[in-house]
């Protein structure tokens, strides 16, 4: 199932009526100013909000994981965030730049998250990465790349492009 599909169903649910009568809405937030990107991206992270991380992102979006690897496309980027949002504990982000034009828009970003690894225990990752943002026919924004340590200092020894997310 794709976010389109989970987010149809979702607002399908959502819209039915609550039990003291009155309607429930889905509350998606869209990126409607790049300088607000970082902060919706982040309570919806912090609020393990699937449908609202995943409507951030544009169907062909490129993420690159700590461990270096690549997921293209909104349905990887949704097996990513639905592995994310069950472990994070917390997530902390700052806006280090932005640098815009007409209809793109370039961050780097400094993280910490905190989130259970596969035994259950708790660890912290700090790192910095680098996001893209394409503006749409609608006046809205998504991300299209989302690296999540491109800023990150390169090891000595490890040649540019190398998985030194790990």
């Amino acid at each position: 199932m794709n976010c389109k599909h989970l987010l149809l169903i979702t607002t399908l649910a959502l819209s039915t009526l609550n039990p003291t009568g009155g309607s429930v809405a889905a509350e998606i937030s869209a990126i409607r100013e790049p300088s607000t990107a970082h902060a919706l991206f982040t309570r919806a992270m912090n609020e393990r909000n699937l449908e609202q991380l995943c409507a951030l992102y544009a169907d062909q979006a490129v993420m690159v994981l700590r461990s270096g690897k690549e997921v293209r496309g909104r349905e990887a980027v949704q097996e990513v965030f639905s592995r994310m949002v069950q472990a994070i504990e917390s997530l902390e982000l700052e806006t280090v730049y932005m640098l815009r034009s007409d209809k793109s828009a370039l961050f780097r970003s400094h993280y910490t998250a905190t989130f259970r690894n596969g035994e259950g225990e708790l660890e912290t990752h700090t790192n910095s990465g680098i996001e893209m943002l394409e503006k749409q026919p609608d006046g809205s924004w998504l991300f299209v790349i989302d690296h999540q340590v491109g800023a990150d200092r390169i090891p000595r020894g490890k040649p540019d492009g190398a998985n030194h997310g790990e």
